[in-house]
């Protein structure tokens, strides 16, 4: 099995073909580049992937007529091993009176051989059109999965009717769970939800797991109550409402909702989820619960005049950046133990942020430098200047972390995957 390599090492060189995109699963076990291309001579979809270990070792290709290239795919780890999952749209032309038809079926393919290891029949034979919109992310549109691959939720490509509607999925087997109040995944199950406002958001989310459906956990939705004691807005990288939402991210956040991180993440495991809360009078607080229980386990205030942003989490610690309400203030980092909510290291870094988080390492830029810390400790192990440009003229900001950034992988401008962190 290979093994990541030094910080610093290139791992592969990606050849740009077509619409490229670098995509990865959420425990950072190798990557997957998503090539989406279309022939305009012969009108064929001719798009493909190619997918690399931890190591950066070519393992497998799916060629042209394997998916829908505008449909991007989906780089998942289950009990099934490590699979690729995507789509394929199919037409049946127009037949004299009859009229053309349209069909789309879900595959995971075995991603260190390329074989195909379950297909589902996602729609077949339908009178409206099927497409994805094309200049997506490489990931799988309308789709998202749970932490540990064995749950996937699905938009169904509308029928011609004024309604959206989801299926869940085994991501091990491709058997499909139907059911007309899914809303998405959370940690390592699916959440349905009920109730609802004038625009349509759910006003309770329910964790349950498909099949049975038992309720393993309650939270206020994006329509519920404000003020409520937990409420999951949920996260959707597509601008598509009617898509499932992933109503906790894991891994590095910090570049999520423009640098702002998020309100919600979970653990890589599956087993806590982590908010930044704020009740009606303005005072917030990190308040951390069980996965998928959601009982509330701790409740950490923040202090008066400053503001927390969770900007990565792994197995063994919440991440925050925490910043006093005055201009010029310093950065400083904490890391919470997801369990207990206990402080357990802290490090001022001045005006920089923080670029990716591993279960080993953090990757801050400050000073025009790149420096390592250790995430057990939160002490600085190394640092080199900045080879990374920053925004809008800056002199040095953060490189482009793939996926969810727990591999320590990331992209730099010469279309070179390279090692940024050990994982």
């Amino acid at each position: 099995m290979a093994t990541a390599p030094a910080a610093g090492t290139t791992l592969a060189t990606i050849n740009e073909i077509g619409q490229t995109n670098v995509i990865s699963n959420p425990l950072g076990s190798g990557f997957t580049a998503v090539h989406d291309l279309f022939d305009l001579n012969s009108n064929t979809d001719v798009s493909s992937l190619q997918t690399y270990d931890i190591g950066g070792n070519l393992l497998a290709t799916l060629h042209a007529g394997s998916f829908s290239g505008d449909c991007g795919a989906a780089d998942i780890v289950n009990k099934a091993g490590r699979l690729i999952v995507t789509v394929l749209i199919s037409t049946t032309p127009a037949q004299g009176i009859k009229p053309a038809s349209y069909s789309e079926t879900m595959t995971a393919w075995n991603a260190a051989t390329g074989a195909s290891v379950w297909t589902a029949s996602i729609v077949k034979n339908q009178a409206e059109q099927i497409s994805c919109p094309p200049g997506g992310t490489g990931e799988l549109y309308a789709f998202m999965s749970t932490l540990n691959g064995q749950w996937g939720v699905l938009e169904l490509p509308s029928s011609g009717g004024p309604n959206a509607y989801l299926d869940a999925i085994d991501l091990t087997t491709g058997k499909l769970y139907p059911r007309s109040d899914l809303a998405g995944v959370l940690g390592n199950d699916v959440v349905t939800g009920s109730g609802s406002d004038v625009d349509g958001d759910y006003a309770s989310l329910t964790v349950t797991v498909p099949g049975s459906w038992p309720q393993l956990g309650t939270a206020a939705g994006p329509g519920g109550p404000r003020g409520a004691s937990l409420e999951l807005d949920g996260e959707v990288p597509i601008a598509n409402d009617a898509a499932p939402d992933n109503f906790a991210v894991t891994g590095y956040t910090g570049d999520l909702g423009e640098g702002s991180g998020l309100d919600a993440v979970a653990t890589p495991d599956g087993g806590y989820l982590a908010t930044v809360y704020s009740d009606e009078n303005g005072n917030s607080a990190e308040r951390g619960y069980a996965l998928p229980s959601l009982h509330q386990l701790w409740n950490d205030p923040v202090p008066l005049y400053s503001t927390d942003i969770i900007v990565g989490v792994n197995d063994s610690a919440i991440l925050i950046a925490r910043t006093r309400n005055e201009a010029g203030s310093a950065t400083e980092l904490l890391a919470l133990d997801p369990g207990t909510g206990r402080t357990q290291w802290t490090v001022n870094i001045g005006g920089g942020a923080v670029c990716d988080l591993t279960s080993s390492q953090v990757l801050v830029a400050a000073n025009n430098q790149l420096a390592t810390l250790s995430a057990a400790t939160g002490k600085q192990l190394s640092y080199e200047s900045d080879p990374y440009p920053g925004v809008n003229g800056a002199a040095a900001g953060c490189p482009s972390v793939i996926g969810t950034g727990l591999g320590g992988a990331g992209m730099n401008s010469n279309n070179q995957v390279v090692q940024l962190l050990a994982p």
